[in-house]
């Protein structure tokens, strides 16, 4: 996949507003996680797991890395 590296991509967060990152991608085979540093942790954005086809508009901030 060709990703610009300096793409920065919109997160909406739970209460509603949105912030702009440049994710950190994670190869799993043929899959991808998408990770976005907030507020000092490392979140997963969408699902995790899901297969990345492109780049959506929007993300919703997911689950927290610990």
């Amino acid at each position: 996949m060709n990703y610009n590296k300096s793409l920065k991509v919109n997160i909406q967060l739970p209460d509603k507003s949105f912030i702009k990152r440049v994710p950190k991608i994670i190869r799993c085979g043929n899959f991808m996680q998408l990770v976005v540093r907030y507020n000092n942790n490392e979140y997963l954005i969408g699902d995790g797991d899901e297969y990345v086809r492109g780049m959506p508009i929007n993300f919703q901030l997911g689950k927290m890395i610990k």
